[in-house]
This record gives structure tokens, sequence and C-alpha cells, in this order.
């Protein structure tokens, strides 16, 4: 999926972008929509680009939408730490 950074949003064309890693475009958005908690309450993530969903995070993985470093677990989930348990969508 592509966003368009003008009034009128379309899938393709000159000023269309590829949605980068950790975020996810609606067909028709203006702007990527950073990949977050979903409205079961999950933690999300998504490793490719050009998507128009996020994953829920897996189990056994954790993901951190305020990680602040470039290859954040938004990006790609982190795996639970040993000792805890991590059922899908944990953050």
């Amino acid at each position: 999926m592509h966003f368009c950074q003008t009034k009128v949003a379309r899938v393709a064309g000159p000023r269309a972008r590829l949605c980068p890693m950790g975020f996810y475009c609606p067909e028709g958005s203006r702007f990527p929509v950073k990949c977050g908690r979903n409205s079961d309450g999950k933690s999300t993530y998504t490793s490719q680009r050009g998507r128009a969903t996020c994953d829920v995070c897996p189990p056994g993985h954790w993901c951190d939408e305020h990680d602040p470093l470039p290859q954040s677990s938004i990006q790609q989930p982190k795996i639970c730490p040993k000792g805890r348990y991590c059922p899908a969508g944990t953050t």
C-alpha cells in the first residue's frame, strides 16, 4: 500500500510513497499510521513495507510501540525474556 501527501489520496501516482516498516497505510490514507495497540488492546508490528494493516505481536515475543530505536519492536518483535510468559499481543 501507498500513502499520498495530497488532498486527494491515490494508491499509485507520482506523489505516492510506499508505506514504511512499523507503519500501516489504509487505502486512501494521506499519511502512514504507526503500529501500536489494535482494537482488542493487543500490541502490533509490521516488518514489511507497503502494508495496509499491522500484525499482532506473536506468542513468545513482545512489541514495544514506545521503543525509540530505529529498528524498534514495532518493526520486529523481540523474544520474550527468559522466565516470562508472552502470549500473542504482549507489550
